[in-house]
């Protein structure tokens, strides 16, 4: 354990997509700006950030990925994470986090979210993902709405801590889906809750238990997950040691993976 939080974020275009419909809540009220996702989009290249954090330092970080297309997506992903970062404080004043309170705030983010759309004809039908965790005075809770990803890399085991919303995900839990026929299931990438869903959304929240290990963290869109079996990031994981370095290799070999195709990717590592 260091005095400090090592935080490493990546983000690209992909190889098939025209606009860049991620966001992320990188750290400290980091969201990407305009021109940063202009610049994913127009440049096609990778583009990172790196930041220390004081290991006592409250943090809210997150990713979200937006869906209806064109600059819906973006406006979507944009308003999930800066929906937090504009929050932030209410979100840390009660003396301690806790999942329905964190619950609470992902259900009025939806609302606002669905209100906007009904408000401008041209963001109808947007919608994004959400996962993220918040730690305060030394607690982790995790959230998770849609298919971005949290994962916790420890003793040389990378684990899957939040739950795919989708259809795929949904029939292999009930055991109506073996994980070989989820693969071919037509549906199994249809979300069933996401930011922007037209009724009473509750978000998964969970807290992140404490390990003797050092706890590395990552949050990820699913055009990394789709790509790269956890198998795969897991031998990423034990064969480099420095965050960046992880972050990296991740990126190029996702890009790598399908030349002629693939979906916006970003990622956030922390550790601990």
């Amino acid at each position: 354990m260091t005095d400090k939080t090592s935080v490493y974020f990546a983000s690209s275009v992909g190889n098939s997509r025209e606009n860049q419909e991620d966001n992320a809540l990188i750290a400290n009220g980091r969201i990407l700006s305009r021109e940063e996702v202009l610049y994913i989009s127009q440049s096609r290249q990778t583009y990172e950030l790196a930041y220390e954090c004081n290991l006592e330092d409250n943090l809210i970080i997150a990713v979200s990925d937006g869906m209806g297309g064109h600059a819906s997506g973006e406006v979507a992903s944009a308003m999930s994470v800066g929906y937090l970062a504009e929050n932030s404080r209410r979100i840390f004043d009660p003396a301690s986090i806790t999942k329905e309170a964190l619950k609470g705030e992902i259900s009025k983010l939806n609302r606002y979210v669905v209100e906007s759309a009904r408000e401008r004809e041209e963001l109808h039908g947007m919608g994004a993902t959400l996962c993220g965790f918040v730690r305060k005075n030394g607690e982790l809770y995790g959230f998770n709405v849609g298919d971005s990803r949290l994962y916790s890399y420890r003793g040389e085991e990378l684990e899957q801590l939040s739950v795919d919303h989708t259809e795929g995900q949904r029939l292999l839990g009930l055991g109506l889906l073996s994980k070989e026929e989820c693969e071919k299931f037509p549906r199994r990438k249809n979300l069933y809750r996401y930011i922007g869903y037209n009724g009473e959304l509750v978000a998964d929240a969970f807290k992140i238990e404490k390990s003797a290990y050092t706890t590395k963290l990552l949050l990820c869109t699913d055009g990394l997950t789709d790509v790269l079996s956890d198998e795969e990031m897991t031998e990423i994981f034990k064969t480099n040691q420095d965050i960046k370095q992880i972050g990296k290799i991740l990126i190029e070999r996702a890009l790598g993976r399908n030349a002629g195709y693939g979906d916006n990717i970003t990622l956030i590592l922390i550790e601990f």
